[in-house]
């Protein structure tokens, strides 16, 4: 096995993009294409898009479309029932919030009309069946 295919198997396995220094920066498509001694240098990358760099505060050359990045060792892929457990996690977050955003409408609805001149009643009674409905659809009832 070469140096080549070790690195290259090593940036596949764990979800690195190629690898980069402060110089530069190359893709596992065309890995090392410099050639250089300063290949040693070199750490695992994550590409990122020259918009999300500069977004990042990053500084990217005009002419640039993405950049290699630094990167920590990326997680592997999340197992099915880790999967499952986010899921869980993000449908009782939404469940809260339709249950608080719920309770919020009642509150409206209770109050005088006179201070709801561009939001008609008809128009909190839709968005709170709406909601009732999503709830149910999060809760499986």
């Amino acid at each position: 096995m070469t140096v080549y295919e070790i690195i290259f198997e090593y940036l596949s396995k764990n979800g690195f993009d190629g690898l980069c220094t402060d110089e530069c920066g190359c893709l596992l498509d065309d890995l090392a294409p410099c050639c250089s001694e300063s290949l040693i240098d070199c750490v695992p990358g994550i590409k990122k898009t020259a918009i999300e760099a500069r977004e990042r505060g990053m500084e990217v050359d005009d002419d640039c479309e993405w950049i290699m990045v630094p990167a920590v060792k990326r997680r592997p892929p999340m197992t099915k029932s880790e999967q499952e457990g986010v899921m869980e996690q993000d449908r009782k977050s939404l469940e809260l919030w339709l249950q608080k955003t719920q309770e919020q409408i009642d509150e409206l609805l209770d109050m005088p009309n006179s201070w709801m001149n561009n939001l008609s009643l008809e128009s909190l009674y839709r968005i709170k069946k709406e909601i009732l409905g999503k709830l149910k659809e999060v809760t499986n009832e």
